[in-house]
C-alpha cells in the first residue's frame, strides 16, 4: 500500500535537495533497498510502504530515525541558545544534505567542513557559510577555494592558519582576492603530539601577525580542537579546560596587539560532541566580546558507544533532555555454527569500528514483526568485510533468519559506507531516503 512521502528536511535547502535529491534515479548500486519499479526516485522511497520491522528492506540495512534527527536538532539547538553560543555543526559527520538542511532549519550558524572538496558541495546545495575546519596547503585546493568565492559573492568561508608558511601559500595563491574580498581566517592553536595547530601561545601570535602582513586574508579569531587533548574520551577536565583556557589567553594576546580585523566580529571557536559544555564553561569570561562557535557534529545521530557514555547530553548530563541515538544497523542471523557463536550479515564494510565495536541493541525474530530492546546477552568481538561475529550467552536464544539491529559508536564512519539510508518513522515504517556524499 503506498503512502505519502513525507520529506526529512524541509528547511533552507529544501529546494535544492527536492531537485537534485529527490529525483534522482534509485540504482542496482544503493545497497539496503529492495527492487523498485521500473523509474523509481529517491523521493518515491517514502511512498512504498515499506515496513522494516515486516522484513521488507534486505540486510544489512542502516536506517536513520526521523523522529530521533528532529529530537536531537532541537535539543542542541535549544543547548546553545539557552547558553548563548552559535553552532556550526559539522557536515563532514553525515556528508548529507537532508540533515544539514535541518541543522540550519534549527538555526546553525554556519557548516563545518574539513576539506574544500566538502566546502565545495555545502556551497553547491546552497550553505552560505562554511567554517573550514583545516588548513589549506595544496596549490589546486586554494586555485578551488578561491573560485568558490569569486563565483558567488554571498557565500562565506573561514579558514584555518597555524604557521607563518601557511600564511604565505594562502596569499601567494589568493592574491585575486587581496582587493575585492579577502579571506576570514582563523589562528589554530593546536596540543603537542595531536595534529594541526600552533604549539603555544607565542607561535599563535607569530601566525597572527603574519596574517597581518598578509594580502588577501583578514584574521577574524581563534579556533581550537579540545577533542584531541589527552586522548580524547579520557582527557581530565583539568586538562580540557587548561587547553580552552590557553584559547582564550591567545585570543587576548591577539586582540591586544591590534591583529584582529577591525571590521569583523571576533569568533573563538571550539567544541568537538564531548566537551562542548566546557567550551561553553571556559570561554564564558570572553563571551560578551566573542561569537563562540561549537563544531559539534554527532549529536544530530547521536551513537550507542562513545558518545552515548561521554557526551555532556548524555552520559554526562546533569539533567535536561538528552540525545538519542537515530543511526541503527540491521542484519540478518545467517549461521550458529557452534554454541555461544552467531555470524551476522553485517561487517567492516558496513558499520563503524574505529571507536569500538557495534553493540546488539534490538532484536526481530524471523517472521514476527515485534521488537525487543536488548541490553546484554551478546558481545560482537570481531568484524570481518561482510560479517560480524557474535558471542551469545544463552540467556537469549537466537536462530538463523532471526533480525538485530547494532548501534554503533562514532557514527562518522557508518554514514560514509552507505550511498542512501532509509529513513524510518517510529512503526519503522519508511517515510524517507537520506542521502550522502562522500
Amino acid at each position: 500500500m503506498s503512502r505519502s512521502p513525507r520529506r526529512l528536511g524541509r528547511g533552507p535547502l529544501a529546494g535544492l535537495i527536492e531537485s537534485r535529491i529527490a529525483s534522482l534515479p534509485i540504482d542496482v548500486a544503493m545497497k539496503g533497498l529492495p527492487p523498485t519499479p521500473p523509474g523509481a526516485t529517491l523521493g518515491d522511497i517514502g511512498t512504498f510502504g515499506w515496513s522494516l520491522h515486516a522484513g521488507d528492506l534486505p540486510t544489512p540495512v542502516a536506517v536513520v530515525a526521523a523522529s530521533a534527527v528532529e529530537h536531537n536538532a532541537r535539543v542542541m539547538a535549544d543547548y546553545c541558545v539557552s547558553h548563548g553560543v552559535s553552532l556550526a555543526p559539522h557536515g563532514k559527520t553525515t556528508m548529507a544534505p537532508q540533515l544539514i538542511d535541518i541543522q540550519l532549519a534549527h538555526g546553525a550558524w554556519a557548516i563545518t567542513a574539513a576539506t574544500v572538496a566538502q566546502t565545495r558541495l555545502l556551497f553547491d546545495f546552497g550553505v552560505r557559510r562554511v567554517l573550514l575546519a583545516n588548513e589549506v596547503a595544496d596549490p589546486a585546493g586554494l586555485r578551488e577555494l578561491e573560485s568558490l568565492l569569486r563565483a558567488d559573492e554571498s557565500r562565506e568561508v573561514l579558514v584555518l592558519v597555524d604557521s607563518v608558511r601557511g600564511v604565505e601559500l594562502m596569499d601567494e595563491a589568493l592574491t585575486t582576492l587581496a582587493q575585492i574580498r579577502p579571506v576570514p581566517v582563523l589562528a589554530e592553536l593546536g596540543v603537542p603530539g595531536g595534529r594541526t595547530g600552533a604549539r603555544t601561545i607565542d607561535e599563535i601570535v607569530t601566525v597572527a601577525r603574519a596574517v597581518g602582513g598578509a594580502r588577501s586574508l583578514r584574521l577574524v579569531g581563534v579556533e581550537g580542537y579540545e577533542g584531541l587533548v589527552g586522548g580524547g574520551e579520557s582527557a581530565s577536565q583539568h586538562d580540557v579546560d587548561a587547553f580552552l583556557d590557553a584559547m582564550v589567553v591567545a585570543l587576548r594576546r591577539i586582540k591586544e596587539e591590534g591583529l584582529l580585523d577591525a571590521d569583523s566580529e571576533p569568533i573563538l571557536s571550539a567544541g568537538g560532541s564531548l566537551f562542548f559544555d566546557r567550551v561553553v564553561d571556559r570561554f564564558a569570561a570572553v563571551a560578551t566580546e566573542v561569537r563562540v562557535v561549537l563544531r559539534s557534529g554527532c549529536y544530530i545521530t547521536h551513537d550507542h558507544g562513545k558518545y552515548m557514555r561521554s557526551s555532556p547530553l548524555d552520559g554526562r548530563s546533569s539533567g535536561g533532555p538528552r540525545l538519542r541515538p537515530a543511526l541503527e544497523v540491521w542484519s540478518s542471523v545467517v549461521s550458529t555454527p557452534e554454541p555461544g557463536l552467531v555470524v551476522l550479515d553485517a561487517g567492516r564494510r558496513d558499520l563503524s569500528f574505529d571507536a569500538g565495536l557495534p553493540v546488539v541493541v534490538k532484536l526481530r525474530r524471523s517472521g514476527e514483526q515485534d521488537v525487543v530492546d536488548v541490553t546484554k546477552g551478546f558481545e560482537v568481538v570481531k568484524l570481518m568485510d561482510q560479517h560480524a561475529i557474535l558471542k551469545a550467552d544463552g540467556s537469549v536464544v537466537v536462530r538463523q533468519g532471526d533480525v538485530v539491529a547494532l548501534g554503533v559508536s562514532h557514527p562518522c564512519t557508518t554514514f560514509d559506507k552507505w550511498r542512501v539510508m532509509p529513513v524510518v518513522d517510529d512503526d519503522g515504517v519508511v517515510v524517507d531516503g537520506l542521502m550522502t556524499f562522500f
